[in-house]
């Protein structure tokens, strides 16, 4: 049974029964060629939503190292930590760390890992020219001057501070590019513990897949908003 926007049923002259498709709004499901027929008879237009291919890749930097962080909470607030790895222009992991940060909020645990790797890069001496984050919201507050949470302030200003002393570039960009910083700031909240690895081969067993993905040349795709399939390819496909 078909209903109109009036409420009232329609029956299909195809035969059996037509899914709700209200007109001006996205069907979840395309209709098959019999139903589309039949909605068009009774003067309905379905709108259904189509797929298209984004191609997206970590990009190296153009001199020193990158940064990539993230934070990750399971609840809000609860359980939180960050995560982040720095990278050579080759895509090598040199450093990466995983940080528990007790009971807080997931742009508390975004702030304080963009601190975290800040300060840890400088304090071993790797200059970082560029940082990437799948925080939108926190690259528009360093962009902005705007601090998104008292809570995390003292966090903000100093990684703030380091990013406009260095000339330091904080880019958004999609999670799927993401993944190792991901995988730190989840296994963090797992372990509960504060740590820091030096090179991909000491990471912890849940975080080396990330890596073998970035540098192994294999090619995964993900569903992302709006009907999309997201394609993420790793360095050494997308520059060889």
């Amino acid at each position: 049974m078909l209903r109109d926007t009036r409420g009232k049923g329609l029956e299909n002259p195809a035969g059996g029964q037509v899914p709700l498709v209200m007109v001006g709004r996205a069907s979840p499901v395309a209709p098959s060629t019999d139903e589309w027929q039949a909605l068009h008879s009774f003067g309905f237009a379905p709108q259904c939503s189509s797929k298209m291919l984004k191609l997206v890749r970590w990009i190296p930097p153009l001199h020193d190292f990158s940064l990539n962080v993230d934070g990750a909470c399971k609840g809000n607030p609860s359980d939180c930590g960050g995560g982040g790895c720095i990278r050579d222009s080759q895509g090598n992991v040199h450093l990466a760390f995983a940080h528990f940060y007790g009971v807080g909020t997931r742009m508390l645990a975004e702030i304080r890992a963009l601190s975290d790797g800040l300060r840890l890069a400088s304090a071993i001496g790797h200059r970082i020219s560029i940082v990437y984050s799948d925080s939108q919201v926190i690259a528009h507050s360093m962009k902005e001057d705007r601090v998104v949470s008292w809570q995390s302030f003292r966090w903000w200003r100093e990684a703030r501070r380091i990013l406009m002393q260095n000339g330091i570039s904080l880019l958004h960009v999609y999670r799927e590019t993401n993944q190792v910083a991901d995988s730190l700031a989840n296994f963090a909240i797992l372990s509960r513990q504060n740590n820091v690895y030096r090179g991909a081969n000491n990471l912890p067993h849940p975080c080396k897949g990330p890596v073998v993905l970035l540098i192994g040349g294999v090619g995964t795709s993900s569903p992302i908003g709006g009907g999309c399939t997201l394609l993420v390819e790793s360095l050494r496909t997308a520059f060889d």
